[in-house]
C-alpha cells in the first residue's frame, strides 16, 4: 500500500517541477521590448504617455534630490500649454541660482522676476509656444 502513496508523491513532484519549469521559461520570454522613439500619432495615447512619463521624471528627480542631496528643478509644459513643475527647494531661488551661474556669477533679478511673472500669469497665454520661447530666451541670454 505504501507504493501507492509514493507514486502519488512522485506524480505531485513531477507536476510541480513541470509547473516551475514553465514559469521560469515564461519569465525569460517576458522581457520589455524596446520602443522606437518617435512622435505618438494618437492623441489619447500621447496624452497618457506624457502623463506617465512626466510622473516618472518627477519621481526620478525626487529620488535624485533625496539620495544625492541635490537641488533639482524640473519644468515641463504639456502640448496644451499647462505647466508642471517639481522642485526640491524653492523654485524661484533655484531659477535665480541658475541664472546667476549662467551670467558668470552676477544675478540678473530682472530675468528672475520675469519668470515669476510668467509663472503667475501662465494661463493668460493663448499660444503655448510663447511660453517655450520665453524660457528658451531666458536660457540663451
Amino acid at each position: 500500500m505504501w507504493h501507492i502513496f509514493t507514486n502519488f508523491y512522485k506524480i505531485i513532484f513531477l507536476y510541480y517541477y513541470l509547473w516551475w519549469w514553465m514559469m521560469i521559461r515564461q519569465s525569460e520570454d517576458m522581457v520589455r521590448g524596446k520602443i522606437e522613439i518617435k512622435r505618438i500619432e494618437n492623441d489619447t495615447s500621447r496624452q497618457v504617455t506624457f502623463s506617465k512619463r512626466r510622473n516618472g521624471l518627477f519621481k526620478k528627480a525626487f529620488e535624485l534630490s533625496v539620495l544625492c542631496d541635490a537641488e533639482v528643478a524640473v519644468i515641463t509644459f504639456s502640448q496644451k500649454g499647462r505647466i508642471y513643475e517639481f522642485s526640491s527647494s524653492d523654485m524661484h531661488q533655484t531659477i535665480e541660482r541658475y541664472l546667476k551661474h549662467e551670467n558668470g556669477g552676477e544675478t540678473n533679478m530682472v530675468e528672475a522676476e520675469q519668470y515669476v511673472q510668467v509663472r503667475s500669469s501662465i494661463f493668460e497665454f493663448e499660444n503655448p509656444s510663447l511660453i517655450s520661447e520665453f524660457i528658451i530666451k531666458l536660457t540663451v541670454s
